[in-house]
């Protein structure tokens, strides 16, 4: 059969991918193989070959690709260095097949096919998600890649999301994170920002949910994720621990370090703990209105009247020089990424 039969746009509305998108360790891992439980739907482990693809074709969408452009993204796929898509199990023989099916192939066909090829391998599986944290700041490019899609922002306190990043020094295995709390500050409150903007914008496709009501109360969650998606409440509640091993959807070697089989809800404020109040007053100089915006309090540490100033003023020119990186990152050196 011709998936790509009909017109582009209608193409794009039988495609409707869900994208979960978050600071980093603020619950996308836990979420991705939540969702995977849903019937229809595999969510593969991460790769940011999305992006890759849509800035190396000067972001066009709906030009159709020669076979030599198809056939050098393909090689980037598999060659690019962060070696992420080994962890799919997909031959470049399983994607060509799946190419075949198609014609006018297109960079959202091309993506679409890819993904197929994923779902091919699995038991029931027609509908694609994608988890990649940082794309919580290009929800507005993946919405004109794919018009129909969902995006699901899952939000958590970034001063935990900041003393797990911590933790993952315990580890050698893991991903390493910034050390410095103004840097991760920065890193969570821009990715809140661009998500809850672009949320304002496409409020349908749109839904945030809290990483301490996940924790706290997960049945009302799952009902508001079950609307969202249109599914059966009953699928999320099913044994996802299972379905991750049973399906490798996530990167094996991640499996121990990020996800387990209960969710222990005590991680939520231990924060409160482990910070110390030098660490608190740095990272809530620079985050701290989006903390208050999206339902944190702020913890006011005690520190020395002088030394908050300091911190103040430093965490002044830290935003300032980031902002200047970040103008010149998107306006000179790499658009959009």
């Amino acid at each position: 059969m011709d998936k790509s039969a009909g017109t582009s746009d209608d193409f794009a509305k039988r495609l409707s991918p869900v994208f979960i998108v978050g600071c980093p360790r603020s619950g996308t891992t836990l979420l991705q193989v939540k969702l995977s439980a849903i019937e229809e739907l595999a969510i593969p482990p991460e790769d940011d070959f999305i992006l890759r693809f849509y800035y190396k074709l000067k972001q066009d969408c709906e030009r159709i690709l020669t076979d030599q452009e198809v056939n050098h993204l393909i090689d980037d796929l598999f060659y690019h260095d962060n070696g992420t898509f080994s962890q799919w199990h997909v031959s470049r023989e399983q994607i060509n097949q799946e190419l075949a099916t198609r014609k006018d192939i297109t960079l959202r066909q091309l993506i679409d096919a890819i993904y197929q090829a994923f779902l091919n391998r699995l038991e029931n599986k027609q509908r694609w998600g994608c988890k990649v944290p940082y794309f919580a700041a290009h929800i507005e490019t993946l919405q004109h890649i794919f018009p129909f899609a969902k995006f699901i922002h899952i939000v958590r306190d970034g001063r935990a999301a900041y003393q797990s990043m911590l933790e993952r020094e315990q580890h050698p295995d893991a991903r390493q994170y910034p050390k410095s709390p103004f840097n991760i500050a920065w890193q969570w409150q821009r990715f809140v920002n661009s998500a809850e903007s672009a949320g304002q914008k496409f409020s349908p496709q749109f839904l945030r949910i809290h990483y301490e009501n996940l924790l706290a109360d997960a049945d009302a969650v799952y009902a508001q994720l079950a609307t969202f998606l249109d599914v059966k409440v009953s699928q999320l509640t099913q044994d996802y621990y299972q379905n991750l091993l049973d399906n490798q959807l996530i990167r094996q070697d991640n499996i121990a370090l990020y996800v387990k089989p209960k969710i222990d809800a005590s991680k939520a404020q231990r924060w409160q703990k482990h910070l110390s109040p030098y660490q608190l007053a740095c990272f809530e100089a620079v985050a701290g209105n989006t903390l208050q915006h999206m339902g944190y309090p702020l913890s006011k540490p005690p520190i020395f009247m002088l030394r908050q100033w300091t911190i103040r003023a430093l965490a002044q020119g830290y935003l300032s020089l980031r902002s200047c990186k970040q103008w010149l990152r998107n306006t000179l050196l790499q658009p959009g990424i």
